[in-house]
């Protein structure tokens, strides 16, 4: 306490120190409103678009397994056909094909949760996202929902019809625990369905 005091004596006599402390204080208060600013301007509604487009991938993915004209050789409503996603990605991305090969029966419905966003080259953006599918997969009984939690990573670039908006072109299952990544943590975006319908 008696050194802050000589200390803070000194600057007080010292009107170099003085200007010194106020230029400095000028520059956090200017610091830390710009940096307020980008966030809201840039990354705020940069992460908001990436999770739209995530929730509209994954109602896709949803109704994928219960479309008859939906099949590993051809399915005319895959992730592909989302208006903005380029003409040459491939018909389907590495977890779209799986959940399409599911054998599990039955509606299902999907809730996001989105860990990370990070810009990447080209404009791209790479999410961490985990991504809660519930499955009507006993619908005969009192708990008829079977759920499973696994996060994501996933590409997207800006859409070709709207540059404000995201398509995802990448999407590929990872593995919590080699990948380190948390049981719980605060979302930057969430949404979707959290149970399918099931009929009694």
């Amino acid at each position: 306490m008696i050194i802050m005091s000589r200390l803070s004596d000194k600057v007080s006599k010292c009107p170099v120190l003085m200007q010194f402390g106020a230029a400095a204080a000028i520059l956090m208060v200017v610091g830390g409103s710009g940096y307020y600013a980008y966030h809201m301007m840039v990354v705020k509604p940069r992460i908001m678009a990436v999770g739209m487009a995530v929730e509209k991938y994954e109602a896709v993915l949803d109704a994928e397994p219960n479309d008859p004209n939906c099949q590993i050789s051809h399915c005319p409503t895959s992730s592909k056909y989302i208006p903005g996603v380029p003409e040459d990605r491939a018909l389907f991305t590495d977890a779209e094909r799986l959940n399409l090969s599911s054998l599990v029966p039955g509606s299902q419905a999907s809730y996001i949760r989105v860990y990370s966003v990070t810009p990447k080259e080209n404009d791209m953006m790479e999410a961490i996202v985990y991504v809660m599918v519930s499955k009507c997969a006993y619908p005969e009984t009192n708990q008829p929902y079977a759920n499973s939690v696994d996060p994501h990573r996933m590409t997207l670039i800006p859409s070709s019809v709207n540059n404000d908006e995201y398509v995802v072109i990448e999407d590929q299952l990872l593995d919590q625990v080699s990948e380190g990544l948390p049981d719980s943590f605060d979302s930057r975006y969430s949404g979707g369905k959290t149970d399918p319908e099931c009929p009694k």
